[in-house]
Formats: C-alpha cells, structure tokens, sequence
C-alpha cells in the first residue's frame, strides 16, 4: 500500500509447511489477507498496512499436539489436546525468518493445522484453518494493534484501553450521559476440555437470592469442537434442554443461550453430555453468568460492563456487553474505544503525509503536491 518506511507492516511466516507445501502457505497467507481486509473489521485501516509472506520449510508437516514433530518454528498446542492456546518453540528460528521481510512491525505465524489455536504476544499466532484462522488471527491483532487484554470472562490478562479496574471509565466521551456499572457475577469460569465420550459433565452451582425478590438472569457460554449438528450434544439446565445459539462445526465453535432468563435463587445443575456417539464431541469451556434484572444488554451501547477471571472474581470493566471482537470471537468488529486507541497507536508510527514537493513555476508561483494514504473521510 505504500513505502515501508511509512506503512505498518505485518509478516505472515508459516510453520509446519514442508518444501511441497510452499504453494499451500503463499495461498492460505493471501487468503487470510484478503479476508482480514475486505470485510468491515479491518478494511477502513488497508491504506496503512503492507503485507509480506515469509517462507520457512519444515521437515515435517502440521502442528505438534503432544506428538513429535520437526517443524522450522517448533509451534505446538498448550495444553495438549486442547484448541486453545499455540506457543513457539524455537523463537530464535521465527525471529530469523521474519527479518527477511523488507520491514516488520507486527509478525504473524501461521501454524499449517485445519483447527482453532492461536495466541497473542510478540507474535499474532493462528492457524491455517478456513473456519477459525482469520477469526483468531482478527482477535490476537486486536492484542498487538493495541496493546490492550481480553474483555472475555475467565482469561488471566486485563490491561489497556478497554479495561477500567473501577466503574469510572475513562471513556465517557464514548458513552451517551453518565455511565453507570452494570452489576452482573460469575458462577462458574473453567475449561475442561474433556472428551463427552467419557461420560456426561455436570457443574454444580448456587443463584443468590435478591432483596427484592426478583429473579437474576442466568446466561450460558459454551465453547466445543466436533459439535457438528445440533444434534450430537444436549445442554440441560436441572435436567431441561437449553436453547444455545451457534455455529455447528468440527471445528472450535462457540454457543451462548440464545436469551438470559430468570432462574430462582438457590441450588442448580449444568449438564453436558452427548448424543451422537462419534467420538470428537470435546467440551472447552463453561461460563455462567447471573445479571441484574435490570442489566442492560443494548448492542453497541458504551458503558461499563463487569468482566470476571477465572475465579470468578470481578476485575473490572469493558466498555460493550458483547459488541467487540475482544470479548465475542465471531463479532465483526471493535468497539469505538478499541478503535479510537488503534488509530492512535497506528498514528504513533506512521503519519498522514508520505510526501510533500513544491515545483517553482514561471511567474514565480509555486505548485505544493501533498501526496497522503487514500484514506477514506480524510479531509485534506
């Protein structure tokens, strides 16, 4: 899009691609480029952004999952078994490859594996799968773009321009009138991912009840791989089926009750078991949330919305209930306050004019060329 010296580049350096599978990663990274920039999460940014690929081959193909394998980079999952977390194994190996790109400011390893992984860091880390890669990828951005933590409910980082560790936000300029903290508890945050051919999970747990008698709204965050019809897995709430929304795939998904509803105080039970007995149906996390009765759940509305650790504990606030990509995988795209500190971290390194000439004319006037990124809504 530009000269090096004024664009924010990103390296993309696949790992577990061997020699035949060169052509693979050129096109898996030029997908993932045109998925990242032609849909609306990052398409207003493209102007500012080059994008170069980095060849690196591996002796053996894939991702290690807590097997061997001989790969340039030595990514592998975390924990084993797990579509979570990928980690570098040799970063002396990735940090070779990545200077052979004529400029990097952000580096990306693209692991060779068709299923969910990814982490964020030094590196942006995915993996080649159509399904989740350019998700993750998206996601693990947002990390390094901005440099701030999760807004997910049991995570371990919460830092950053959308993290308030009090209900004083410090984007009111975002909101519309005075934000008041929306008032919510965790009650259960815990990743088993365990195998249902096992045998069925059950989660015990406890509503508290209320001064005022009123019931609190119970939502259910769930996420799997191998669910791939709604059919194979049953979701019971003391022993009712509850309605999850999602995407049924082979891959990591992820499902939440399709409304909060009411659930009276006292003593409840989550199962998870399976139906369709064809040995992939993983469950990865469980999450359940209480809200006030009176919680406000608008989209897109700014305010100052509870995020909880992975012991359930309060660590303080987002600024959307679940209209950003940092908290909800699948959504589109960030919240103005994500956007707003990406634009001045992008605006840290790069700046608005890539040139300025002056051509003296005859009559002495003098012509003044300002060359810019075409950036859409900029005024010059």
């Amino acid at each position: 899009q530009g000269p090096v010296e004024n664009r924010i580049d990103l390296t993309m350096v696949g790992d577990g691609y061997t020699a035949s599978e060169k052509e693979r990663f050129f096109e898996d990274a030029a997908r993932m480029t045109k998925d990242m920039f032609e849909g609306q999460t990052f398409a207003s940014y493209l102007p500012l952004f080059n994008v170069h690929a980095v060849f690196v081959p591996s002796k053996d193909s894939g991702l290690r999952d807590g097997d061997r394998k001989d790969t340039a980079l030595g990514l592998y999952r975390s924990p084993a078994g797990s579509k979570r977390a990928i980690q570098v194994g040799n970063s002396s190996a990735a940090e070779k490859a990545i200077q052979l790109a004529p400029d990097t400011d952000y580096p990306i390893l693209i692991a060779n594996d068709d299923f969910y992984g990814g982490l964020g860091g030094r590196y942006a880390i995915t993996t080649r799968s159509p399904e989740s890669g350019t998700m993750v990828l998206r996601h693990e951005l947002g990390h390094n773009f901005g440099l701030v933590g999760e807004e997910y409910d049991g995570g371990q980082v919460y830092r950053g321009a959308n993290h308030s560790r009090s209900s004083n936000a410090p984007w009111t300029h975002w909101a519309e009138g005075p934000i008041q903290a929306e008032k919510a508890s965790s009650l259960i945050a815990q990743y088993p991912w365990k195998n249902l051919s096992q045998g069925e999970l059950n989660y015990k747990f406890d509503v508290p009840a209320r001064d005022d008698q009123r019931h609190p709204l119970l939502a259910l965050d769930l996420s799997s791989a191998g669910w791939q019809t709604e059919k194979d897995v049953e979701v019971l709430l003391d022993g009712q089926p509850v309605q999850l929304e999602g995407l049924h795939t082979e891959d990591r998904s992820f499902f939440r009750s399709a409304q909060a509803f009411p659930i009276p105080p006292g003593k409840h039970n989550l199962t998870v078991r399976e139906k369709v007995a064809d040995g992939n149906n993983v469950l990865g996390s469980v999450r359940v949330l209480a809200f006030d009765p009176d919680y406000d759940f608008s989209p897109d509305k700014v305010g100052a919305f509870p995020t909880f650790d992975s012991r359930n504990s309060l660590v303080g606030y987002r600024p959307t209930h679940d209209s950003c990509l940092m908290r909800n995988m699948r959504h589109p795209d960030f919240c103005p306050v994500d956007k707003e500190n990406m634009w001045h971290k992008f605006l840290q390194r790069v700046t608005l004019i890539d040139s300025l000439t002056t051509q003296v004319q005859e009559d002495g006037s003098k012509d003044i060329k300002l060359s810019t990124p075409p950036l859409e809504g900029m005024d010059i």
